[in-house]
């Protein structure tokens, strides 16, 4: 057993796990605080996932991740829980955070591309 995939998919879980119970603390069980939480930890993975995806960025960790095999957790699962919880807020009426959501969404999307790139050009 990889207990390192292990490991990171069981913080993958705890992670999202705990952001889904404060959305669903803030919206509802009408928990203010909790919202709060949850939209601080949201633009902070945001911001997180953003800087991740500059050229600058993968560039000066190029060895680190091409030593990765794989995502820690299958690409539709976290794709599905990114989309639900997108849902959730745009219909709550939660909309700056739902663009959050999504630009986190889609800047993981580009440094999944931008490694999977780097790896075929290793690979020549």
């Amino acid at each position: 057993m990889n207990w390192k995939r292990t490991k990171a998919v069981a913080l993958w879980l705890c992670m999202n796990g705990g952001l889904a119970w404060f959305l669903y603390s803030a919206i509802f069980e009408q928990s203010v605080g909790w919202g709060r939480v949850y939209c601080f930890f949201i633009w902070v993975n945001c911001i997180g996932t953003l800087s991740l995806t500059s050229d600058r960025a993968m560039e000066s960790r190029k060895e680190a991740l091409l030593k990765e095999v794989g995502d820690d957790v299958p690409h539709w699962l976290s794709r599905i829980y990114d989309l639900s919880a997108l849902m959730i807020l745009i219909y709550h009426g939660w909309w700056i955070s739902g663009i959050a959501v999504a630009v986190q969404a889609l800047s993981q999307e580009v440094f999944y591309d931008k490694l999977e790139k780097m790896r075929k050009e290793e690979g020549k």
